[in-house]
């Protein structure tokens, strides 16, 4: 008499058993996985979305002192043009007036362009919503058009 019967032969040569634990074994381990790794950069994202914009470096504040008022002039009007009558993210007009100065004003940051912005809000010159201070998560339109 077998003690330890053989189980029966599934079709690959396993047994359905063992055949139907690794099935189900192997997706709720890639799902714990594909979980935890979302989970965590979930979590991080949002960390980052309390954060203000950063401050520019050293160096780049020092370029950024160095700029004539003629060029502050020009940034100003490349921002303006790419602003909307539509309300349209800070982070968009920054972007493409960034793209417009490509290989003229590369190490001026983001940040510098997102305060820009902000002057000019205040000057009446473009409404917004949001805080200015996060250039991701407000939204900014020329005025009365």
């Amino acid at each position: 008499m077998d003690l330890n019967p053989r189980p029966a032969e599934g079709v690959f040569g396993f047994s359905t058993l063992r055949a139907a634990v690794r099935l189900m074994v192997r997706p709720i381990a890639f799902s714990f996985f594909t979980f935890a790794v979302f989970s965590s950069a979930t979590a991080s994202m949002m960390s980052e979305e309390d954060a203000f914009d950063l401050e520019p470096t050293y160096e780049q504040a020092m370029r950024i002192s160095r700029l004539t008022p003629a060029e502050v002039v020009e940034i100003s009007e490349v921002l303006m043009f790419n602003a909307s009558p539509r309300w349209r993210k800070v982070a968009m007009v920054v972007g493409l007036s960034m793209m417009r100065f490509k290989g003229r004003f590369d190490d001026i940051p983001d940040v510098y362009y997102a305060r820009r912005i902000a002057e000019l809000v205040a000057e009446g010159k473009l409404e917004a919503e949001g805080d200015l201070r996060r250039m991701r998560f407000s939204e900014v339109r020329i005025p009365g058009r």
